[in-house]
């Protein structure tokens, strides 16, 4: 195994950690240095531990996180840990001709990683599964609403997934219960399935793996 993530991590003045599903980034950061991530206790935001600060905020947005903070420090060795697919989202979406180059990010998924989950298509039990199933088939000219945290990984896939969103109708979570209630599809994060199950919903295509990711600016230097 390469040595890079190694060094991408061990020569950061600062880590972001997602503070949901820690325990995954966790085990892939012991797997690959001799870092040990402090404990977060008494609502602290940031703990600093053997010369690192660690920041916990959410993981959606550790990637426009390390960028911004990259950029307004170019001194500082910033480096986040995120979800790939927010990776993906975050540079489908505000990086698309929008930022300057100093704001852009690289990834690296962590080859000992676990796989976290898998991004997919579901159907809430309002809907006829099978029918949906055929709707988004790539080559379909309908588009398909669809109800998502991920609006531009939707828009890039090959199905046939339209978008309903507006300033009044922003998500961040809770995506197959109101998706459900509105009788749409939904394109979110599926960990163990556990709630697919119990929920009566169905999993009809799914668009890419999703493992724990190193993130740091483009052209920082790490070494």
């Amino acid at each position: 195994m390469s040595n890079f993530e190694k060094v991408l991590l061990e020569s950061a003045d600062t880590i972001y950690l997602p503070n949901r599903y820690l325990e995954p980034f966790m085990d892939a950061v012991g797997n690959i240095t001799n870092i040990e991530i402090p404990d977060l206790k008494e609502r602290k935001l940031s703990v600093k531990s053997n010369g690192q600060t660690f920041r916990w905020v959410r993981g959606r947005d550790v990637a426009k996180i390390v960028a911004s903070v990259q950029a307004a420090q170019p001194e500082k060795r910033v480096v986040g840990l995120s979800g790939s697919e927010w990776c993906d989202e975050y540079m489908l979406g505000e990086l698309t001709g929008r930022v300057t180059a100093d704001r852009r990010i690289e990834y690296y998924n962590i080859p000992s990683a676990k796989l976290m989950g898998r991004v997919a298509i579901i159907a809430p039990p309002s809907l006829d599964a099978d029918q949906m199933r055929d709707k988004i088939r790539p080559g379909r000219e309908q588009l398909v609403p669809v109800v998502t945290v991920y609006p531009n990984l939707a828009t890039a896939s090959k199905s046939n997934l339209s978008i309903t969103t507006s300033l009044e109708f922003t998500l961040n979570g809770s995506v197959e219960t109101v998706s459900d209630d509105l009788g749409m599809l939904a394109l979110d994060l599926v960990c163990t399935g556990g709630t697919v199950i119990q929920n009566n919903f169905t999993i009809l295509a799914e668009l890419q793996e999703v493992y724990p990711a190193i993130v740091v600016a483009a052209g920082t230097n790490t070494v």
